[in-house]
C-alpha cells in the first residue's frame, strides 16, 4: 500500500515538473501543491533522514485528488503538450520507478528551486507567475527553509547540496522582494562562529557564495542596498572565521586531535568553499564600490593565506589560494565565478591602499625563506579527478598553473610596490 502511494506521489511530482517546465498554470489549489512539495523531514534523527511515506498519506491522492483528475491522466488533448499527456497516461498504467525516500526529497527540492526561478522570470505569464509566488509564500509559512537547513547535516552529499541550492534560490527570491531571510542567515553565522569544522559548514559557505554571486549579477539587487545590509551582518563573524580557517595552528591541532571525527574530505571541502566565498566577496567590492570588512579580509590578513601555502593543508586548497592571491593583485577576482564583465575599476583610495598592503605583505613574506617552503606537486589531478597520470607520461611534471600564479603574484607585488615608492632610491631598495 505504501509503495502504491509513493507511486502516486511520483506521478504528481512528474505532473508538476511538466507544468513548470512549460511555464503553465497548475490546475490544483496552491495549498495542495505546497503540501506535495514540502519535504517531510524527520528532525529527530541525527542526520535528518527524509521520510516520504507520511507525505504520501497526507497528499490524499484518491479518486478526488491528483491522480483522479483529468489533468494528470490527460490524453493527447492536454493543452501544454500533446506528447506529455500521452506520457503521463502511460505512466499511470505502468509502475513508476522504484525510488527511495531521499530520491523523492531530491525531486521535491528540484521542483521548489525550479518554482522559485520561474516565479522570478519576467517572461512568464503574469497570472502563472502570481500562482507560483503564492505557492512559495505558502511554503514559507510551512517553514520550508527550516526543513532545508536541517538537510545541510545529511550524510547524503547530493541531498545536502541540493538543499543548499534550493535555499539559495529561496533567499534570492526574498531578496528581490527586499527581504533578507533571517532564518538562513542566522544559522549560517551561528555555524561559522560555533562549529567552524562542522558537517554543514561547507553547505553554509556554498549558499552564502551562491547568494552573493547571483546578487552581484543582478543589477536591481546591486542597486537596492540589500547586499550592504547583508555584508554588515557578515562583518562581525567572518573575520573570526577567516583567522580560524586559514590559521596553520588551527589545521595542525585539528589533524592531531583524533577525538574529532572530521574526515579530510570535510576539511578540504570547507576550506575550498571558503576560498570561493572570499573570491566572490573581493569581486563584489568592485561591483558594489563598497569597503566592508568582509570584502577586505584577504587584503588585510593576507599573512594567514601566505603561511597556509607552506603548511600541511591539502594541495587542492593551496592551489586555489595562490590563484586567488594572483587575481587580487591583478584585480581579476571573480571573473570565473561571477561571469559578468568587470566594470571600470573605481578610483577608490581604500581599494588601492589595500592592494598595496597585500603586495607589501607578499614581498615581506618572500624575504623570509617562504618560497623555498612552498611544495609544488609533480602529479596534478586535473578537473577534479581522483587519479594522476602515469609516471611515464610526457605530461607529468611540475604544476605549471601553480608556478605561473605564484610567479605572477610576486611580479605584480613588485610592480605595485614600485609604483607606490616615492623616490628612485626607495624603488631600488625595495627591489
Amino acid at each position: 500500500m505504501a509503495c502504491r502511494k509513493m507511486d502516486e506521489l511520483f506521478l504528481v511530482l512528474q505532473y508538476i515538473y511538466k507544468r513548470l517546465l512549460f511555464e503553465k498554470e497548475l490546475k490544483n489549489d496552491a495549498c495542495e501543491v505546497a503540501r506535495v512539495l514540502i519535504p517531510c523531514v524527520s528532525m529527530q534523527n541525527a542526520h535528518f533522514a527524509a521520510n516520504v511515506s507520511c507525505q504520501a498519506e497526507e497528499t490524499q491522492m484518491g479518486s478526488r485528488g491528483w491522480q483522479g483528475s483529468a489533468h494528470l491522466n490527460a490524453g493527447p488533448s492536454d493543452s501544454m503538450n500533446p506528447d506529455i499527456g500521452a506520457y503521463n497516461s502511460k505512466l499511470t498504467n505502468e509502475t513508476s520507478p522504484r525510488l527511495c525516500h531521499n530520491d523523492f526529497v531530491l525531486l521535491q527540492l528540484t521542483l521548489v528551486e525550479m518554482l522559485s526561478c520561474k516565479a522570478q522570470n519576467p517572461l512568464v505569464d503574469v497570472a502563472v507567475q502570481q500562482q507560483y509566488i503564492n505557492i512559495l509564500t505558502i511554503l514559507d509559512d510551512m517553514g520550508i527553509v527550516v526543513k532545508l537547513l536541517h538537510l545541510f547535516s545529511s550524510t547524503e552529499k547530493l541531498l545536502c547540496h541540493t538543499a543548499a541550492k534550493c535555499v539559495a534560490s529561496l533567499v534570492l527570491f526574498h531578496m528581490r522582494n527586499n527581504v533578507l531571510n533571517s532564518t538562513w542567515l542566522k544559522m549560517c553565522l551561528k555555524t561559522l562562529s560555533e562549529d567552524a569544522y562542522g558537517c554543514r559548514t561547507a553547505e553554509c559557505l556554498w549558499s552564502l557564495t551562491t547568494v552573493i554571486k547571483c546578487a552581484v549579477k543582478d543589477h536591481s539587487l546591486r542597486q537596492s542596498g540589500i547586499l550592504q545590509t547583508f555584508f554588515a551582518q557578515l562583518d562581525p563573524v567572518l573575520e573570526g572565521y577567516y583567522i580560524l580557517a586559514l590559521s596553520c595552528d588551527s589545521h595542525d591541532k585539528l589533524q592531531a586531535n583524533t577525538s574529532r571525527t572530521r574526515t579530510e574530505s570535510t576539511i578540504i571541502s570547507n576550506l575550498a568553499s571558503f576560498i570561493d566565498l572570499l573570491e566572490v566577496l573581493v569581486a563584489s567590492r568592485v561591483y558594489l564600490q563598497s569597503d566592508f570588512l568582509c570584502q577586505r579580509l584577504l587584503h588585510l590578513h593576507s599573512d594567514y593565506a601566505l603561511q597556509l601555502l607552506t603548511s600541511s593543508v591539502h594541495y587542492v586548497a593551496k592551489r586555489k589560494l595562490v590563484i586567488l592571491l594572483k587575481k587580487c593583485l591583478v584585480w581579476k577576482a571573480g571573473e570565473d565565478l561571477v561571469n559578468t564583465p568587470v566594470p571600470h575599476l573605481p578610483d577608490s583610495h581604500c581599494l588601492s591602499n589595500d592592494t598595496f598592503v597585500l603586495a607589501e605583505t607578499v614581498l615581506h613574506t618572500a624575504t623570509l625563506d617562504w618560497l623555498t617552503r612552498i611544495p609544488v606537486s609533480e602529479n596534478v589531478v586535473q578537473f577534479g579527478g581522483s587519479s594522476v597520470l602515469a609516471k611515464d607520461s610526457a605530461q607529468v611534471g611540475p604544476d605549471m598553473v601553480f608556478l605561473r600564479a605564484l610567479s605572477l603574484t610576486l611580479l605584480k607585488a613588485v610592480e605595485i610596490n614600485a609604483a607606490h615608492s616615492a623616490t628612485e632610491m626607495e624603488r631600488k631598495g625595495n627591489l
